[in-house]
Parts: structure tokens; sequence; C-alpha cells
């Protein structure tokens, strides 16, 4: 009997965070993953030292000075974002045991202003969701998620893409031959207290939920240095601070006759960010051929999973490579391609947990069409990119018996072993496109 009364004080408990609606937290940038704008991505995001549209907010705040300054608004951009997805996480057999991911419309919007001096200049973008504010949702990388979806799920796509961005930004000039800049990404930290009665544990209808939530603003900032060392040549570098959108909380149920509290702790960090620092070049070989380059290096062993846990064995550094490429193909034509290396830090999901992620391939291409007209330029670019998922085939070393939801049996006095959902192993691959537009006015 007490084993039962257990059970459904557990089920009263969880009854807390289902109340949450208004305050579950956001996702990561979903410009780490396809840049900003509709030149950046076009190249292979090897922008360091050569972002010139709204994406220098992104990018490298110090290269806003590519952008030329006078009187009024200096440059002003709409862009949009496409993203659609052909994944999959599949057992030895051939079985779909991925969770779908949904696909993703944005639109952005930017401006850079210098305010008519030759040393300063300020920047603002932001990126929405066309039909929605924010997607999320968590789940367990192991023998937990068998209660829920018994399904894996890839660790970096997804909700990221569904969230809002907003990046103020300023750099100086104090010398003709350098820059430095600084933005901000703003967003919240939410802590969320619930207070729940039951008169009756066989009937939650009756429950009794007061609310207390506390959303408070919080930052992530971005570090940027630009030199040009010769007329053709400029060298830059940037540097991001972690990202991650917290939700803390705590749940108290208190139940009718048995005169005490369970307290349950909410801890979420939802799609860690690491911190990340670049270095990049741009040369212009002549006056219709540029080229770009960056090496970006990823924090991933600081990584924090969706339930606030480390991942055992660590996540790894990792080093991307970008190239990228620009020819004025006529005066009012650009043509534009690039490449990026991303290779995972997830290490091979031999025990329990199972983190779904692969090296990936970025190509991308793009196209610009140039309009002059009493002294701005009006411009339209296009840009493509394929993520090609080099597919990955995962084995479990663990025994059935091993990989058993003993761990939860053994917390919530249940009978029912279920199998880890990665067990005997599993393989994952595909591919995600995205595709974009930006409309720019500028001098």
């Amino acid at each position: 009997m007490m084993i039962f009364i257990r059970r459904w004080l557990l089920l009263a408990a969880m009854a807390a965070p289902s109340t949450l609606t208004g305050t579950r937290p956001a996702f990561a940038n979903p410009q780490d993953t396809f840049g900003f704008g509709g030149r950046g991505p076009a190249m292979g995001n090897a922008q360091v030292a050569d972002a010139r549209d709204l994406s220098a907010v992104y990018y490298n705040p110090a290269t806003m000075f590519l952008i030329p300054d006078g009187e009024g608004l200096d440059h002003f951009s709409i862009a949009t974002l496409a993203a659609v997805d052909d994944l999959y996480v599949r057992n030895p057999t051939g079985g779909d045991i991925g969770n779908p991911i949904i696909n993703s419309y944005n639109v952005g919007m930017g401006m850079v202003d210098g305010i008519g001096t030759p040393w300063f200049r300020s920047g603002l973008n932001f990126q929405i969701p066309i039909f929605r504010l924010q997607l999320q949702r968590t789940y367990f990388p192991d023998e937990r998620e068998a209660f829920f979806s018994n399904k894996l799920n890839f660790e970096f796509y997804g909700g990221r893409f569904q969230r809002q961005v907003v990046m103020p930004a300023v750099a100086f000039r104090p010398h003709r031959l350098v820059s430095f800049g600084a933005g901000i990404s703003l967003f919240t930290f939410s802590q969320t207290d619930t207070d729940v009665y039951l008169a009756d544990v066989l009937d939650q209808s009756k429950a009794f939920i007061n609310l207390r939530g506390d959303q408070q603003n919080t930052n992530s900032l971005t570090y940027g240095l630009l030199f040009w060392p010769m007329e053709r040549l400029r060298l830059g570098a940037v540097y991001r601070d972690s990202e991650s959108f917290v939700i803390r909380g705590l749940s108290k149920v208190e139940v009718e006759d048995f005169h005490q509290f369970s307290d349950q702790l909410l801890d979420f960090r939802v799609q860690f960010r690491p911190s990340q620092a670049g270095l990049g070049a741009a040369y212009r070989f002549s006056d219709v051929l540029g080229l770009t380059g960056d090496l970006v290096w990823y924090r991933w062993s600081r990584y924090r999973d969706l339930h606030n846990e480390r991942p055992a064995p660590a996540f790894n550094d990792t080093y991307s490579p970008r190239v990228g490429v620009e020819y004025v193909w006529r005066p009012m034509w650009v043509l534009r391609g690039g490449y990026d290396f991303e290779p995972t830090p997830v290490p091979r999901q031999t025990g329990r947990t199972n983190y779904v992620d692969n090296h990936k391939n970025v190509l991308s291409g793009g196209l610009g069409f140039r309009l002059p007209a009493e002294g701005y330029v009006a411009s339209f670019d296009l840009f493509g990119q394929a993520h090609f998922m080099i597919p990955r085939r995962t084995m479990k070393e663990a025994t059935r018996q091993e990989l058993l939801t003993t761990a939860v049996q053994s917390a919530f006095n249940v009978e029912d072993a279920r199998d880890n959902p990665g067990w005997p192993g599993f393989e994952s691959g595909g591919r995600v496109y995205a595709f974009g537009l930006t409309f720019s006015v500028g001098r």
C-alpha cells in the first residue's frame, strides 16, 4: 500500500512543472548554426575579418567599420531564413528511433550607423521565428527517456532554430589600422516556484496551485578586433561568452491527511552554447576577387545538457575551419561560395548515454545583386546552405542488463524495467538545408 501511495505522490509532484507554460526557457542562438544575413552564410560563415552588413553585429562588431559612414542611417537590412531537415536516427535493423525536428522560418532586421563620425559605429540586429516566439522541450539522453518518447534526439538541432535573437553592439576605431567592437546578446533567466495542495491523491482535478514566476534579464558578451596591416589584407579576432537559458524553481506539494510537503527542484539549462574564439583573415586579390578564412574554437568540454547535467564521458573541445570566396561577376552581380567543417564534440556513445551528433560538411553558395540609386545602394543577397552529416554508427559495449532502467527502478520503486532507447546501438546521419534572402540599403 505504501508503494502505491508513493507512486501517486510522485505523480502529484510531477503535476507542478506542467503549470509552467508561461516561463519555459528559450533556446540557443540560431545564428550559431546558419549565420546571419545573406552574405556571410553564403561564404561558409568565414566573416571574422569581412562582415560588411547587418551580420557584423554577430560575426565581429569591429567589422562595422567596413560599412561606409555618412549622413543619415548608414546601413539597413531585412533578412529571411528557412531551415528544413532530412535527418535520421535508426537502430541496427533500420527502425526509426529519432524524434522529428520542426522546420524553421525566421525573419530578421538590422541596422548600422556611425552618427557622422569616422571613429564610432553602433549596430543592432534581431531575428524572430515567423510562426512562434519560442519552441521548447526537454528530453533525457539515457534510459530515463524510455518512460517518455522512448526515442533519441539530435543534440544541437531542433528548438534552437525557434527563438528570438536581440543583439546590440558598438565599435571604436582609435587608429586607421585597428578597430575594436563589443556586442551583447539579450535573453532571460527564469525562477519559477509552485505550491500544490492535493485534497485527494486519486483525483488531481481537485488540486489547488499557486505560481510565483520571476523572469530576469541576463546576457552574454561578444568582443571583436579588426586590424588592417595592408590595404588588401585584414585580420580579425572575436570571442563570445558561453550562453545558456536557465530555468530553476521549487515545487512544494502538500497532500491532505499527510500534513507534509513533497519538494521537487526544477533545474534546466536549455541548449548550452559554449564559449568560442575565432581568428580570421580576408584578402582582396583584385577589385573583383576576395578570399576569407576563419578558424573557430569551441569550448564544448564545459557543456551541460537540458537537465543541467555534465555528459559522461565529457564532450571534446573542437576547431572548425571555414573558407569563403566572393567574385564580382559583373558590376551589379556578385557570386559567393564557402565551406565549413564542423567536427562533433560528442564522443562515442558506447555506454549509458545517447547524445546524437555527427561530423558535418557544410557547403554554401549565394548570389548578390547591387542597384545604385542617389548616393545609396540597394542590395539583394540570396544564399543556400547544405549541412551534410557524415554517417555515424554506434554500438553499445555495455550489456542489455547493464543499460536497463535500474536507477529509475530504485528511485521510484517501480517494477517495470525498460530497455535503454539506444540499445543495442544506433546510426545517425542525413542533411539540413537552409535558405535565405536579405534586402539591404546602404552607402
